[in-house]
């Protein structure tokens, strides 16, 4: 949050919102006068539930389920349909370098930006499917009846999704913390100037 730029959330913002919302407003005149058809929204294990040190993306899909939540309630007595696909972790572009890190590595949130890129790696190199997965959810989806539809694709996504459910959310919060092996609240905090009375006893 404190060290990603506002260009970079204000170009997140466009891309995974407002790229949606224009496509959809260009669409929808003639889907309302054909009486049928369905929207896709593809969101993340990150709308789901902010993430540290992907704080700007999370809010970004957050967000998008939010619009297409209140979309789904606006086209549907136009036998229009929403669904909600959150994706989970597949092997593409965002997985590389070519993705970029606005983080300083070697400033205050050095430590945890260790720790999530070593374990992120890990977990990229169990979970990870291939993108054609997520094109047979996708086709699957397009199929859906019901007006509105959310749909997690990827074991971790279920998860996720299943915990955001089921657990309270201070538990939730611990959890995450845990699995991205953050600091324990207050572990970065500096340590206190040592009072007057201190340095005059030493």
């Amino acid at each position: 949050v404190e060290e990603m730029p506002l260009g970079v959330w204000e170009g997140l913002f466009r891309t995974t919102l407002f790229g949606p919302v224009r496509l959809t407003k260009a669409l929808l005149p003639s889907m309302r006068a054909a009486g049928r058809g369905r929207i896709a929204i593809v969101s993340s294990q990150g709308g789901v539930r902010g993430m540290p040190s992907i704080s700007a993306y999370s809010a970004s899909k957050a967000a998008l389920e939010r619009w297409a939540e209140a979309l789904a309630e606006e086209i549907a007595p136009f036998g229009l349909g929403v669904t909600i696909l959150v994706s989970g972790t597949f092997h593409t572009d965002i997985l590389t370098e070519q993705t970029p890190h606005y983080g300083d590595t070697s400033g205050p949130y050095a430590r945890p930006y260790a720790e999530i890129d070593r374990r992120g790696r890990f977990l990229v190199g169990r979970l990870a499917n291939p993108p054609g997965r997520f094109a047979s959810a996708l086709a699957t989806a397009l199929d859906e009846e019901a007006p509105f539809a959310r749909r997690a694709v990827g074991i971790d996504a279920r998860l996720l999704s299943l915990g955001s459910r089921l657990l309270p959310s201070r538990l939730l919060h611990h959890l995450v913390r845990l699995a991205m092996g953050l600091p324990r609240p207050g572990g970065l905090r500096p340590n206190p100037p040592a009072s007057e009375g201190s340095k005059q006893r030493g």
